[in-house]
């Protein structure tokens, strides 16, 4: 399993509007081919989060990389850094 975490940066005072976006639009646009899940991680009084997706394999998370997912206004909400990881652990 492959996961693409984006780090995103933008005024606290939109946290809200961010959750919102990703809850009731993002979420939703992550049906490529291999997307196995989603999480959203945010510190609100920062106003940073990382939006973080799993996949079956790199070319699909890569694929999904074109898509700031947590963006409900471009000039707003900037990607700070996005990369695609091998998932090598996963314990519960």
């Amino acid at each position: 399993m492959w996961v693409r975490i984006d780090e995103i940066a933008f005024p606290p005072s939109r946290t809200d509007d961010v959750v919102d976006h990703v809850r009731n639009t993002a979420v939703t646009q992550h049906d490529g081919e291999g997307f196995r899940g989603f999480r959203l991680l945010v510190d609100r009084e920062s106003g940073h989060a990382l939006d973080v997706s799993y996949w079956d394999s790199r070319t699909g998370a890569l694929a999904g990389e074109a898509d700031p997912a947590t963006d409900p206004d471009r000039a707003m909400t900037s990607r700070i850094r996005s990369n695609v990881y091998e998932l090598c652990i996963d314990a519960v």
